[in-house]
């Protein structure tokens, strides 16, 4: 079990000097932040374990979603019809998840990361997402550091 590095105080405030974060285009942020993506793909793997802000990249994901073996859907319609029931900010801080693994990709991951399986693709398992009050940032490439004083919990929880 990873031991978290930070304390909350009762304003909800998250302490730790900086945390590991990753961008992830929409609409898979926002499905990760409501724990139906457990798997997050990525072309290149990690050694990284442990906690992780999920960060809206600017942009929509240009794709599919894949719902079952028999149905994909584009990303615009996935969109369009779950709008009303989800949100999809862009280019802000969601939510803390765990990272507690990365390994290949298996055909079998398809339903916990919502993609289409490809060869030689990495499973980034995400577990114990927690939401965060969402604030704007511009997220970059790969895994980088954010402040602390950007992280708080959300009042949604």
């Amino acid at each position: 079990m990873i031991q978290y590095l930070t304390e909350y105080n009762c304003s909800g405030f998250l302490y730790q000097k900086a945390f590991k974060a990753l961008t992830v285009k929409q609409p898979f942020a926002s499905l990760i932040l409501m724990g139906k993506k457990k798997y997050e793909i990525r072309s290149w793997q990690t050694k990284y374990r442990g906690q992780l802000v999920i960060c809206a990249a600017q942009k929509f994901h240009e794709g599919n979603v894949w719902i079952s073996d028999k149905k994909n859907i584009a990303v615009d319609d996935f969109v369009k019809i779950f709008t009303p029931q989800i949100k999809f900010p862009l280019q802000c801080i969601l939510a803390l998840a765990e990272l507690v693994d990365c390994r290949l990709m298996k055909p079998s991951d398809c339903p916990k990361s919502m993609t289409a399986f490809s060869p030689n693709l990495f499973c980034w398992h995400l577990e114990n997402v927690t939401p965060l009050e969402t604030q704007h940032i511009r997220g970059v490439p790969g895994i980088f550091e954010i402040r602390q004083n950007l992280i708080h919990l959300s009042n949604e929880m």
